[in-house]
C-alpha cells in the first residue's frame, strides 16, 4: 500500500470513529433530556439514592473533587428528605481500596446514619452498578447522584435496563474539570452503546 492509500485509509477510519462518537453522544444526550435535576426541591420524595463510585483521592493523594461533590450532593438529598436510603456502589480490589466503604465513611462524617447506607462492592463500571440495582431493587425508583456529564450515560443505561431513574447533578464548578469530564464521557458513551446493544 503506497503512502497516499495509507493516508486515505487512516482518514476513513478516523472519520468512522468520529461518526461513531458523535452518534453515541446524540443518542445518549437525547435519552437523558429533562431527567437531570439541580434543585432538591424539584425531586419528589420516596426514591432511593444511587451514588456511583469514583476514587476518593487522586494519584498524588489529594482529594478527588468529583468524589467530594457526590458525597455533598448525596448528604443534601438525604438530609432534605428527598430520598429515604442511599445505595453506594463502586469498585474494590479486595484489599485496602474500597470505593463503597470510602463513601460510607465520608457520609457518616457528614452526619448520615449507617442504617441509611447500603453498600455494593460489585460496581466496577456504571453498567455493573445499574445492573446490580436491577437485581437488588427491581421495583424501586432511583435518583442517580453524580456529575451531569456522567448522569447522562447512567440514565441511558438505566432506561435500557427498564429502571425508573432520574438524576441529581453533583455540580462541577471548575471549568477545566467540566471540560475534562465531558471529553472523557464522550468516549465512555461509545462503550455504553456497545454494552446496551451488543453485549447485554
Amino acid at each position: 500500500m503506497n503512502s497516499s492509500r495509507l493516508i486515505k485509509a487512516s482518514l476513513s477510519i478516523l472519520a468512522l470513529l468520529l461518526l461513531l462518537i458523535a452518534a453515541a453522544n446524540i443518542i445518549i444526550l437525547s435519552t437523558s433530556q429533562g431527567l437531570i435535576y439541580d434543585d432538591p426541591a424539584t425531586i419528589s420524595p420516596g426514591r432511593i439514592g444511587l451514588v456511583p463510585g469514583c476514587p476518593p483521592t487522586l494519584t498524588d493523594g489529594s482529594p478527588n473533587t468529583y468524589f467530594e461533590q457526590r458525597m455533598d450532593a448525596a448528604a443534601l438529598l438525604m438530609q432534605s428528605g428527598r430520598i429515604n436510603a442511599l445505595l453506594l456502589s463502586g469498585a474494590t480490589d479486595g484489599g485496602a481500596y474500597n470505593e463503597p466503604e470510602a463513601m460510607q465513611r465520608a457520609l457518616l462524617q457528614r452526619g448520615l446514619q449507617a442504617d441509611q447506607l447500603q453498600l455494593d462492592d460489585q460496581g466496577d463500571r456504571t453498567f455493573d452498578t445499574l445492573n446490580n440495582v436491577l437485581m437488588q431493587h427491581r421495583s424501586q425508583a432511583i435518583v442517580i447522584i453524580t456529575q451531569r456529564a456522567h448522569a447522562r450515560r447512567a440514565l441511558f443505561i438505566a432506561k435500557h435496563l427498564h429502571i425508573d431513574a432520574i438524576a441529581f447533578n453533583a455540580q462541577t464548578e471548575d471549568f477545566t474539570d467540566t471540560v475534562k469530564l465531558t471529553l472523557r464521557e464522550s468516549l465512555a458513551r461509545v462503550r455504553a452503546i456497545i454494552d446496551v446493544y451488543l453485549i447485554k
